[in-house]
């Protein structure tokens, strides 16, 4: 290794290239993964090979060393081979979802016996070969073509689909690798040494140049060129696609955007004031707290929670609605809504017998209201009553749930972390536990664990929502109490969502007025036989303020069957005391392990592990003895180099039957005990003799002994 920061930097390029398009593709097409999966690895993988290619000098060694350390990876995974065919299953399923978009294709692949939720296997696979063929590339042969060619096999995918675009900032970062690649090809090529460092000091360049691009045209500010809409045309036109670039439950969420939220950003939130202006009227068949639901938020990022994206709406099962149970063996009963003032979004109580006429739902959002009435008489079953409601067991179901635990999963990995380490603290990950006990523990934790107030002062600057309102906050109001909920179930395993509407009491058979005092926030978790359950996180002490109509009874509810207290948390509870049936045998397909599992996986990535630990650790002590035999050899007065290297070569003598001739014997004397300083001539007699015997004794040791004696022994 005769440049070592050439070496380095190569190194990083090579690290940073990789890992850019892998997120390019990660990000396209929506897979679920995270960093370390991808950066780790490939730190790794490119290390190893690096040396690889640096220190062994004889190609064909080179080769069969990479082909050694691919096939123990590859054997080593193949205890997980099922696990990796189910991941490449969902790799393709996404880009195919995507795809179908434009042609007509077969939206879903099975290789394995299920359909995987992430790619972690994959592409740390798919790392390993990337890695070997990059480092060899680079720093072996100084050459560009092949990573260059590979580069644009992994990014020409992500522009297919032509209304997507990866991450703007890992795209600018492959593209800056590239074009450092290509500036610096001539002169990696006729001086290797200096490659590197034309190759850093572009990709830094092509950096600045980017960010700046960045600056002036931001993200959110993308929108497709013309030609890329021609383009969709011209595909439809030639291969006579109708318009299906957007689904119905796409139009339909475009088309209520701007009647309502979109997003809730939480650093806004700040103490509240109560205002007293009447909504909607609500009148009852039965008494007892109701929830009246209007928006589901799916994503929450940099404290916004935002509702479904266009791509996520374009993979919701077209002909499902969450919205109405299909199974209820206890009676109907009915609930009126009369709205004060139009409103697009129609507020619904849970667990509809069916939409009413020209209401449709959107998506997992919201309820669409298509007319201009104000006022709808819903039929649905009571939320708290046992058994009363759950799904048939439909192809469409299953479809929704697997849409379910793609989308209502999703948590910032920091904000994971730290709510992880809230579990483990509290013992929610214990391995024993059942679903409904875990959402139990959840609800009961959250709601005790501060004080409710509409006088919450707001978050800090630089914070997470959850984290800052569970570690720091004394106090909170539902919005605090429902985000934490809802990122606490997903950090669980258990699909959780944040979702907007208004709470209160109705009264048996008498209308009462809810007001701006009842908006409310609450958590929805998902049970795989009955669909999304409400779940109150704000604590009883929580009093909605309410205004009840002249028609109430002075004497209250004349129905004594039903709950009429105002405490949210009495409703709520029913669904998690056993009474909706969750399916705690099957193990949903993304469910976060709370404990280390020995899977093959983890025994091929342990063993990988160890064994590039273990060629770091030969390599690096080779280097290291090589360095400071070099600089014994070459610093000092000539005598003491002498001495230095006939030590080294009577050293050589153990090895082989070598003899030393008296010449050198009586340079080394002369050194030893005169007084007098060789001369350069008499040095250099000492020299050739320890690097011909080195030569000698190399080349004359068995095959099978020479990696010992070069790599161990160092040698040479």
């Amino acid at each position: 290794m005769k440049n070592k920061t050439s070496f380095t930097i190569d190194i990083l390029l090579c690290i940073t290239l990789i890992s850019s398009l892998f997120y390019c593709l990660v990000t396209s097409f929506d897979i679920k993964t995270e960093w370390y999966i991808i950066v780790v690895p490939t730190a790794i993988f490119c290390t190893i090979y690096g040396l690889l290619a640096s220190l062994v000098k004889k190609s064909g060694v080179l080769f069969i060393s990479v082909a050694i350390t691919m096939i123990v990876f590859v054997f080593t995974l193949l205890f997980s081979l099922e696990s990796i065919l189910e991941q490449l299953s969902y790799v393709i399923t996404q880009a195919l979802k995507l795809l179908s978009q434009y042609l007509p294709v077969q939206n879903k692949i099975i290789l394995g016996d299920t359909l995987g939720t992430s790619a972690t296997g994959l592409f740390v696979f798919i790392s390993a070969i990337l890695s070997a063929v990059f480092t060899i590339s680079l720093i072996r042969y100084k050459r560009i073509l092949i990573p260059s060619l590979l580069s644009m096999v992994l990014l020409v995918p992500c522009f297919i689909l032509v209304n997507t675009l990866p991450s703007l900032v890992c795209l600018f970062i492959a593209i800056a690798s590239l074009i450092a690649l290509y500036i610096s090809k001539n002169t990696r090529k006729f001086r290797p040494s200096q490659g590197g460092a034309i190759a850093a000091i572009s990709f830094g360049t092509m950096l600045v140049v980017m960010t700046i691009l960045l600056a002036f045209n931001p993200i959110e500010k993308y929108e497709r060129f013309d030609w890329q809409e021609n383009l969709l045309q011209s595909i439809e036109n030639g291969f006579n696609i109708d318009d299906g670039r957007k689904t119905s439950t796409e139009k339909n969420l475009n088309e209520i955007k701007g009647s309502l939220e979109e997003k809730e950003n939480l650093s806004d939130i700040s103490p509240l004031t109560q205002t007293h202006t009447p909504v909607m009227t609500v009148t009852s068949a039965v008494g007892g707290n109701i929830y009246l639901k209007g928006t589901a938020y799916a994503d929450y990022r940099d404290n916004i929670w935002s509702i479904i994206s266009d791509s996520d709406a374009a993979r919701y099962p077209q002909d499902f609605v969450p919205f109405t149970a299909t199974i209820g063996n206890n009676a109907l009963t009915d609930t009126r809504v009369h709205m004060l003032n139009e409103s697009k979004i129609a507020y619904v109580p849970y667990f509809l017998e069916s939409l009413p006429d020209n209401l449709n739902s959107v998506a997992d959002v919201c309820v669409k209201n298509n007319t201009n009435k104000n006022e709808f008489n819903y039929s649905h079953y009571p939320f708290y009553a046992e058994g009363t409601y759950r799904y048939n067991s439909s192809s469409e179901a299953e479809d929704y749930k697997a849409f379910v635990y793609d989308t209502y999963l999703e948590i910032p990995r920091k904000t994971q972390i730290e709510l992880r380490r809230i579990a483990e603290q509290e013992g929610f990950l214990d391995s024993e536990l059942t679903v409904s006990e875990k959402i139990e523990m959840v609800k009961n934790y959250i709601s005790i664990s501060k004080t409710y107030s509409l006088k919450t002062p707001k978050m800090p600057s630089s914070k997470d929502f959850a984290t800052w309102f569970l570690n720091e906050s004394d106090t909170g109001y539902c919005v605090h109490f429902a985000t934490a909920g809802t990122l606490m179930l997903r950090a669980l395993g258990i699909p959780a969502r944040y979702v907007t509407g208004y709470y209160a009491t109705a009264y048996a058979n008498q209308t009462v007025t809810v007001t701006t005092d009842n908006a409310h926030a609450w958590v929805e978790y998902y049970s795989d036989t009955a669909g999304w359950i409400p779940l109150e996180c704000t604590p009883s002490s929580f009093q909605p303020a309410r205004y009840v109509g002249s028609q109430r009874a002075s004497g209250g509810s004349t129905d004594t069957t039903q709950p009429t207290t105002v405490e949210p948390t009495t409703a709520p509870t029913a669904p998690t005391n056993g009474t909706v049936s969750h399916n705690t045998n099957t193990k949903p397909k993304n469910d976060s392990k709370s404990s280390f599992e020995f899977n093959g996986f983890t025994i091929a990535m342990m063993s990988l592990g160890i064994v590039a630990l273990a060629l770091i650790s030969i390599f690096s002590r080779r280097i290291i003895i090589i360095k400071k035999r070099k600089q014994r050899f070459e610093t000092g007065r000539n005598n003491k180099r002498a001495i230095c290297i006939y030590k080294e070569l009577k050293n050589l003598t153990k090895i082989s039957h070598l003899l030393i001739t008296d010449e050198v014997k009586s340079v080394y004397e002369k050194a030893r005990f005169s007084n007098h300083t060789i001369s350069n001539d008499e040095l250099k007699i000492i020299e050739n003799a320890y690097y011909n015997s080195v030569e000698e004794i190399y080349n004359n040791l068995p095959r099978i002994k020479k990696p010992y004696y070069k790599f161990i022994k160092a040698i040479k």
